[in-house]
């Protein structure tokens, strides 16, 4: 005879996969308000209209939802980038352009308030990956795709001769990649229109051409 609790705790049989989506939409919307250290699943179930059934069918337990929840955090923030980048860079004729276009973006990195909502997502999610080594190596993963993708609008633009064709692509990604993230760390103490001065050399000056 099966008593009531042991039927709590069985697997429920697989819901449809918008009950799967619904929990991971308001547990990202959970993590966004209270991060990890306030994140309760009792109310994610109910903010999804779902159960501890499909909660436990889809993600095992707190930790795989979190951990669920944060690499869909980080895709999303990274898809919206490298779609940006790919659309616009394509339309770029020249290294001034290039380099105006880049300007642009440390600007914004550093004073349009969605994307230092954003930005201060991303590092959110990374530092909450720092002790979950199953969800950084996911995150690295997603981080790798996102400088490949810079990767390539580079090399497009050094096959068109419109920046420096010595430059290792890759490596310039990841540099600018962390350039963008680390005005996180300044922000308390250094003034967007000093962080941008030195920034934007920075970051320029691989570029030019010689």
């Amino acid at each position: 005879m099966t008593s009531a609790s042991d039927e709590e705790d069985q697997v429920s049989p697989a819901p449809p996969a918008s009950v799967a989506q619904s929990i991971l939409d308001a547990a990202i919307d959970h993590l966004e308000k209270f991060g990890v250290a306030g994140f309760r699943t009792e109310q994610v179930i109910k903010d999804a209209n779902a159960s501890h059934g499909s909660l436990r069918y889809h993600f095992t337990n707190r930790e795989g939802l979190i951990r669920a929840a944060e690499y869909e955090r980080y895709l999303r923030l990274g898809m919206s980038e490298r779609t940006e980048l790919l659309e616009v860079m394509d339309r770029v004729a020249s290294n001034d352009e290039f380099c105006e276009f880049l300007v642009a973006q440390l600007t914004r990195i550093a004073t349009e308030p969605e994307t230092i909502k954003m930005r201060h997502s991303r590092v959110s999610v990374y530092a909450n990956a720092l002790d979950r080594p199953q969800l950084l190596a996911s995150i690295n993963w997603l981080q790798d795709g996102y400088f490949t993708t810079m990767t390539e609008v580079l090399e497009r633009a050094q096959a068109r001769g419109i920046i420096n064709p010595n430059l290792d692509a890759y490596d310039y990604a990841a540099f600018f990649h962390g350039l963008a993230l680390g005005r996180t760390f300044t922000e308390g103490t250094v003034n967007p229109d000093h962080w941008l001065a030195v920034a934007i050399p920075a970051a320029l000056a691989p570029l030019r051409l010689t």
